[in-house]
């Protein structure tokens, strides 16, 4: 899913997939990451994202001016 994220409380979705959350879960198995679901979840919320949040910039090379993201 991509999300346009305005401020902590603001964001709107831009697009998804159909590919749910089952095949994330069988990911982390796989690479033996997590077995149980809840224990994912609980990394999702204390971990820091901070050091590897990338910017429409990094990905596109610049402004995506369709949906108004700067970069």
């Amino acid at each position: 899913m991509f999300t346009r994220v305005d401020s902590v409380t603001e964001y709107k979705r831009i697009a998804g997939s159909p590919i749910g959350s089952n095949v994330f879960l069988e990911i982390l198995r796989l690479l033996n990451i997590f077995n149980d679901p809840t224990d994912a979840i609980n990394a999702a919320t204390i971990g820091d994202s901070g050091s590897n949040d990338m910017t429409v910039g990094d990905i596109y090379g610049g402004n995506y001016d369709k949906l108004g993201l700067p970069s």
